[in-house]
């Protein structure tokens, strides 16, 4: 690999991070990541390898607030399902009462 496809633009690096453009941003501004200015018009370049951890990083928190999502979603659905069930109950009551 080259020199030039081991660097990466703001936007290369977001898509690659799977991140907005503007967490790529802060991350150069806090001194998260390496990158320097090729010039005024190019913009930052950030060596992919620097990348890496960050990725890592974004696709644990990803993964991580996806379960957090799905742990919620079964959760509300068992409440659901509880609640059908005590109104099936109730209208068994009602249809039990009633003579054959």
């Amino acid at each position: 690999m080259t020199d030039e496809k081991m660097m990466l633009t703001v936007k290369e690096a977001a898509e690659y991070c799977s991140v907005n453009v503007e967490t790529i941003r802060r991350w150069i501004r806090t001194g998260r990541v390496s990158a320097t200015i090729k010039s005024r018009k190019d913009g930052y370049y950030i060596p992919k390898i620097d990348l890496d951890e960050h990725r890592t990083e974004e696709i644990h928190n990803i993964s991580a607030l996806r379960n957090d999502f799905l742990t919620k979603q079964k959760l509300e659905l068992l409440e659901y399902k509880e609640q059908l069930e005590r109104e099936l109950c109730r209208v068994n009551v009602v249809l039990n009462s009633f003579p054959k």
